[in-house]
């Protein structure tokens, strides 16, 4: 069962401590990078990992963000794409994504025989139909088009010509 951890403080967005949050049935830590933030959390990965505990990054939200704290040489420094110390990275490429691609996702398994057991049950999904896809890029249109200003304008202007009240037609 999932057990959530809140922040330490508004200005502090990771503990410090693994510790007191563990338990024996504690399996494995997910860290969500939020709001293109990226966290610097090489010292708590590592130390879920000498407890052994799988870690997964959820780096959908940072994908490519710089780092906090760019230091010369920082490695980030064209984009985040996870610790290297993590188990597995999670990239997500919904609509409201960082990096959109009208759905799917990525995921970076460190481990070679995990990552081989994955993509033989991966194989055993069906594929997507093609209609499937048409309705995800007809619905991500509607909503570009929904959501740009000037379109939006047209719309309303047309409403009003047609002598209908705006707040009743939406």
């Amino acid at each position: 069962r999932p057990v959530g951890v809140d922040l330490p403080s508004h200005g502090r967005l990771l503990i410090s401590d693994l510790k007191p949050f563990i338990t024996a049935e504690t399996r494995v830590l997910v860290l969500t990078h939020l709001f293109g933030t990226v966290y610097d959390a090489g010292s708590l990965i590592r130390e879920a990992k000498e407890l052994g505990i799988f870690v997964i990054e959820d780096c959908a939200q940072a994908f490519l963000g710089a780092s906090a704290k760019p230091k010369v040489g920082d490695r980030w420094k064209k984009g985040f794409c996870g610790h290297d110390e993590a188990n597995a990275v999670l990239l997500s490429f919904g609509l409201m994504k960082t990096m959109t691609a009208l759905g799917g996702a990525v995921c970076l398994v460190r481990d070679q025989v995990l990552r081989n057991a994955a993509q033989e049950m991966q194989a055993t999904y069906p594929t997507r139909p093609t209609s499937q896809f048409l309705k995800v890029t007809l619905k991500a249109l509607l909503i570009k088009m929904v959501g740009n200003p000037f379109l939006w304008g047209i719309f309303a202007a047309l409403v009003s010509a047609f002598g209908c009240d705006f707040d009743e037609v939406i």
